[in-house]
């Protein structure tokens, strides 16, 4: 016996006599979240109303990060990350593409090093936990422009 996985995300099972039989199908699964809290329990809740969207997961993180003032390093990756799926989702070859634009029409080059520095280093040891007060906003910025041009839907919006 043998299992494919079809595009579709579909398990089919094959047997030795060339039979097979559907094990999973999506449409007639039942779909859950695991969410962690606060205090270190989890919470099973049931999610058939819309598939999961890791980076609109993220993006959710990011925002509330940035409305509570708990800005820290690793949401820069978060936003990175995000870039990279959008600009590979939109057919763009580099996540620059997506940032606001200087001008001249190039990608804003404060925001691109922002990212960049933020979300990139060569040691551990050059880790630091203190985000300046200009990247903060400069990532609340960058989360505003890419919300209002690309049109993601976020459960937590920005506070103004």
């Amino acid at each position: 016996m043998y299992c494919i996985m079809s595009l579709n995300n579909d398990l089919k099972k094959y047997n030795q006599d060339g039979t097979s039989a559907w094990v999973y199908k999506r449409g007639q699964s039942e779909k859950y979240r695991l969410y962690k809290q606060g205090d270190g329990t989890y919470t099973l809740n049931k999610s058939n109303d819309h598939p999961f969207s890791y980076h609109l997961f993220l993006l959710s993180e990011v925002c509330k990060a940035i409305n509570t003032m708990q800005i820290k390093k690793y949401h820069f990756s978060f936003l990175r990350n995000i870039l990279e799926k959008a600009a590979t989702f939109l057919g763009h070859p580099r996540w620059e593409d997506l940032l606001d634009k200087t001008a001249e029409g190039n990608p804003n080059p404060f925001a691109s090093r922002i990212m960049n520095l933020s979300s990139h280093s060569a040691h551990a040891g050059e880790e630091t936990a203190d985000i300046e007060e200009i990247d903060k906003e400069r990532l609340k910025e960058l989360v505003k422009y890419l919300t209002n041009t690309y049109g993601f839907k976020t459960q937590e919006t920005l506070n103004d």
